[in-house]
């Protein structure tokens, strides 16, 4: 049972649910921003403009976030090295023996 008042869980419900929704915002923003450079007729400044807001973002709340990411991409970065430096693990395609 949770200690704590019910307008600190509310409270504290809130700031979880604003906390998903300036990252979608932000994820939003990286993926429009490079969307943006990499298409002809966008705008380039607005582009920057997005990227340059999702990076201070990123930036001032990686002590939040950085845990997170490494402890999901560690292992993974760990099978990944171990695939490309053992060669016996390499796929082979049987039509090209």
């Amino acid at each position: 049972m949770d200690k704590r008042s019910k307008s600190e869980q509310v409270r504290s419900g809130f700031q979880i649910v604003g906390s998903l929704i300036i990252g979608f915002i932000v994820l939003v923003m990286l993926i429009g921003g490079f969307t943006l450079l990499s298409d002809q007729q966008g705008s380039k400044t607005v582009a920057w403009m997005a990227l340059a807001v999702a990076a201070t973002v990123l930036f001032c709340t990686a002590n939040r976030w950085a845990s997170i990411v490494g402890a999901t991409l560690g292992p993974a970065l760990i099978k990944i090295l171990i695939a490309i430096l053992e060669p016996s693990t390499q796929l082979r395609c049987p039509a090209m023996n």
